[in-house]
């Protein structure tokens, strides 16, 4: 789905059945107590009709809004007196272009903002903007709905599956992961409505001190602003999770 989808560096429809024959290989190989479920057949058919197309509906408006982020300097730490201005325009920038403020690709916008090392680690921007690869980006921030989605099919009461584990050698991209929870999905027009808790100390750890408090009454007020903005409640003083 990532590799099929991938606006900034296409693959030939040749290049891309040969990596997914490695990519169901490699699986095959991992896997020593377990069967991969895709057949071939299935996987290169789908890869085909992916190919230079999102599975999102919005998917061209997400690349515009990394595209805005990347030119906005994330790439550098801001002083702390910008990074309430930025946080706004990002929002007001994803209203524009039709994205929920509490999309998780907003969200971890905003934690690049306030120094979440995987966030930054995962988005790679780029004092070249030509350097920077908003798909890759993108594929990454979106396995939180994608597998969000496809967990809820996993784990209905009558499934014969037992659970589902995110598997992945990217370490910030697992850290980034980990910090949203997704509770429920519901079918919604043409797409799915996504309920998460997200840890907001994880997201946001430069308004935080070790303890989990707001880190001062500056930081509190920079909380304050962003749960207004993303439309969530009152700000506590503590970040263990916000319900978005």
């Amino acid at each position: 789905m990532e590799k099929a989808s991938n606006l900034d560096a296409p693959f030939t429809e040749e290049a891309l059945i040969e990596e997914v024959r490695k990519d169901l290989s490699a699986l095959r190989t991992f896997f020593k107590q377990a069967a991969v479920y895709e057949p071939e057949d299935f996987a290169i058919e789908y890869a085909r009709g992916h190919r230079g197309i999102h599975p999102e509906t919005l998917g061209p408006e997400y690349h515009e809004l990394l595209t805005f982020a990347s030119s906005s300097r994330l790439y550098d730490p801001l002083a702390d007196r910008k990074r309430p201005t930025v946080a706004e325009a990002i929002c007001a920038k994803a209203s524009a272009l039709g994205i929920s403020r509490q999309h998780p690709l907003v969200l971890a916008l905003l934690g690049c903002l306030f120094d979440c090392i995987p966030a930054k680690k995962v988005m790679k921007f780029k004092r070249d903007q030509e350097n920077f690869n908003a798909s890759g980006a993108l594929a990454d921030i979106q396995l939180v709905q994608r597998i969000g989605r496809l967990s809820q099919v996993v784990n209905e009461p009558n499934s014969k599956y037992v659970r589902t584990e995110f598997l992945t050698d990217d370490k910030n991209l697992e850290k980034l992961y980990r910090l949203f929870f997704v509770n429920e999905v519901a079918s919604q027009g043409s797409g799915d409505r996504l309920t998460m808790t997200v840890e907001t100390r994880g997201l946001f750890p430069s308004l935080f001190d070790p303890d989990g408090s707001a880190k001062d009454e500056a930081s509190l007020q920079d909380l304050i602003r962003i749960h207004a903005l993303i439309g969530v409640g009152s700000a506590s003083t503590t970040g263990a999770r916000s319900d978005i």
